[in-house]
């Protein structure tokens, strides 16, 4: 009631997520004190996804007075989402008069500060990886990480393009080595993910053939660890939906069967799919076949 908030709904696994959110939180600082941004795991808060009426991500929704006043769905080049920012500040005076005011009154008059040489060098080494030159992106976010080794996004960043590099030792270490401090507990659901990739991917390595696990779930079919085995076989092959259907079937049977294990493990192959625009629809699909699954 006091001042907009814009929320950004999103997930580790989406790639346009990570596009959008340099541009959120460039613009969070820019209109501080004068629209609040807060982000939202729609796979942690289904719940809250679902009052939303969130049906793809990244979606983007402002708050005047508690009802929603705008939104937007996908990644927004920076001006676009500016304009947005300013339309909702509009929607803001007309709706609450007073108290724009009273904001107008509080507000910092003082420009945002220009980008650090670290943040400008995370910058270039999306660029990079956006461009498909992981080798570059890596060694600039190195870079990065040297003027600012607390640059956690950075840190995050490259963990998972060492885990697209297949560097899973490495990609591995260095997220055992992320400790969050309190400001940065919306990263945690991301960098949870990022663990829960690396141990999924790893799990594959020792799986038995696909054509052996599924003899074996044929003949024993209430089996959800042979079922569970063979959706990981079937996913590491290529064959998501076959997977992922495997996975729902022991969601919908025992949700909390290997503490949520079925759940867990469909959110790790949303984030197998996180860089594959080809696979955007069938993630969506999945994502609410899991969500109804759960309600």
């Amino acid at each position: 009631m006091r001042m907009p908030v814009v929320i950004d709904f999103w997930a580790p696994w989406c790639g346009p997520c990570r596009a959008l959110s340099p541009v959120l939180e460039k613009l969070a600082a820019e209109f501080a004190g004068r629209i609040k941004v807060v982000k939202i795991n729609s796979d942690e808060n289904m719940g809250l996804s679902q009052a939303f009426g969130v049906r793809s991500i990244p979606m983007v929704a402002a708050l005047v007075g508690g009802q929603i006043a705008a939104q937007f769905m996908g990644a927004k080049p920076e001006g676009q989402v500016r304009q947005f920012f300013e339309q909702v500040m509009k929607v803001f005076a007309q709706a609450l008069p007073d108290a724009a005011r009273a904001l107008a009154e509080t507000a910092s008059a003082a420009p945002a500060p220009p980008p650090s040489p670290a943040a400008g060098k995370h910058a270039e080494a999306l660029a990079r990886a956006e461009r498909g030159d992981l080798e570059g992106a890596l060694a600039t976010l190195e870079e990065a990480l040297k003027l600012d080794p607390a640059l956690t996004d950075a840190r995050l960043d490259a963990a998972e393009l060492e885990i697209a590099a297949e560097r899973m030792e490495a990609a591995a270490a260095r997220l055992a080595a992320i400790e969050l401090t309190p400001e940065e507990r919306d990263r945690a659901g991301r960098l949870d993910s990022l663990k829960a990739r690396v141990q999924a991917l790893d799990a594959v390595r020792d799986l038995p053939a696909t054509e052996e696990l599924e003899r074996a779930l044929a003949a024993n079919p209430a089996d959800h660890k042979l079922r569970f085995d063979l959706a990981h076989a079937l996913i590491a092959e290529g064959a998501f939906e076959a997977g992922l259907e495997h996975l729902l079937h022991i969601v919908t049977r025992d949700r909390n069967w290997n503490e949520q294990g079925a759940r867990r493990a469909m959110i790790n192959t949303f984030n197998l799919l996180a860089d594959n625009e080809a696979a955007a629809d069938l993630v969506s699909t999945w994502r609410r076949k899991l969500a109804s699954a759960l309600n």
